[in-house]
C-alpha cells in the first residue's frame, strides 16, 4: 500500500476512532469556536465602551457605522475617547455596553468609497468587527476551553494577552467533551481557533504523551503546523508507537501512521 493510501486509511480509522478533528459530523456541522486569545491576537483595536452612535453606511444593507464612547477603556490599540468601526446587523443599540474587536482596515476612517458607484466599500459578513454585548454574560472561551465569564474577568485576561506576543496564524483544536466548554455536547463536536504559539504546541505535546492512541494520534496530525528539529525527533520516536486497530480485517498502526506521514511533509528522510 502507498503511502498515500495508507494515509487515505488513517483518515478513515480517525473517523471509526471518532477523533474530535474528524468527527461523524460533516465538516458543515462543525461549529467553530473564536477562543478571546484568538480575538485579541487576530484584531488591531480591543475597546470597551458605550454605544453612542450606529448609522447606516450609505448603499449597504445590514451594514452600520458603530460609534463608542470609550471614556478611555481601549484594552488594545491606541485610540482616542472615541472610536468608530463597521459592524453587520441591527445590533447593538445606542446606550448599550460593548467590548469591540476590530482591524484597521474595518475602522470608518479606512472605508473607501468606490469611484465607479460612489458607494463606501462592502465588506463581507465574516470580516465585520466582532462585538460581545453583555447578551450572553460578558462570556467568551479561554484556550483553555474553559468559560471566562464576567465583565472583570473579560477585561484582566484581554489586557493580560494584550501584553503578550502576537501570533499572527490559528490552529483549530477539538473541545475536548470533558472540558467545561465541551460540556452537554453530545452530537457535535467543536473546534476552538486559537493562536498557533508555544502554547498550543505545549498541549499537542501533552496530547502525544496521553495514554489514549487517539489523543496520541491527534496530536501528532496537528503538530505539522510546528516543524522544528526536536518535534521531528519526537515523530521518529513514534514510528515504533504500539498502539493498533483492526479495519476491514486489516491491522493499522495510527499513530505510526500519522507520524510517518507528518514527517513525509517534512521531507524528513525515513528508512
Amino acid at each position: 500500500m502507498t503511502g498515500k493510501a495508507r494515509w487515505i486509511k488513517v483518515v478513515t480509522l480517525l473517523f471509526v476512532l471518532g477523533c474530535a478533528l474528524f468527527s461523524s459530523s460533516t465538516k458543515a456541522d462543525i461549529e467553530t469556536i473564536y477562543s478571546l486569545e484568538w480575538l485579541v491576537a487576530s484584531h488591531d483595536y480591543v475597546v470597551d465602551g458605550i454605544v453612542s452612535d450606529r448609522r447606516a453606511i450609505p448603499g449597504q444593507r445590514d451594514q452600520f457605522f458603530l460609534t463608542l464612547k470609550t471614556s478611555g477603556l481601549r484594552l488594545k490599540g491606541s485610540i482616542a475617547e472615541s472610536f468608530t468601526a463597521v459592524i453587520f446587523g441591527t445590533k447593538p443599540t445606542v446606550g448599550q455596553r460593548v467590548i469591540v474587536f476590530s482591524k484597521t482596515e474595518y475602522a470608518a476612517s479606512s472605508c473607501g468609497r468606490d469611484p465607479k458607484t460612489g458607494k463606501l466599500e462592502f465588506f463581507p459578513r465574516q470580516h465585520i468587527t466582532r462585538f460581545l454585548d453583555g447578551s450572553n454574560h460578558w462570556f467568551l472561551p479561554s484556550r483553555d476551553f474553559e468559560r471566562i465569564e464576567g465583565i472583570d474577568a473579560l477585561e484582566k485576561r484581554i489586557r493580560l494577552v494584550a501584553r503578550g506576543p502576537v501570533a499572527r496564524r490559528s490552529i483549530r483544536l477539538p473541545v475536548p467533551p470533558s472540558s467545561e466548554l465541551g460540556a452537554g455536547r453530545i452530537t457535535n463536536a467543536p473546534v476552538l481557533v486559537v493562536p498557533r504559539d508555544a502554547a498550543s504546541e505545549s498541549y499537542l505535546h501533552k496530547l502525544i504523551g496521553s495514554k489514549l492512541p487517539d489523543d496520541r494520534t491527534l496530536g501528532v496530525v496537528l503538530l505539522k503546523e510546528y516543524e522544528s528539529v526536536a518535534n521531528i525527533r519526537l515523530l521518529l520516536s513514534l514510528r515504533n508507537d504500539p498502539a493498533t486497530v483492526l479495519v476491514d480485517g486489516e491491522m493499522f498502526y495510527p499513530v505510526r501512521d500519522a507520524a510517518n506521514h507528518v514527517l513525509e511533509i517534512w521531507e524528513v528522510p525515513l528508512q
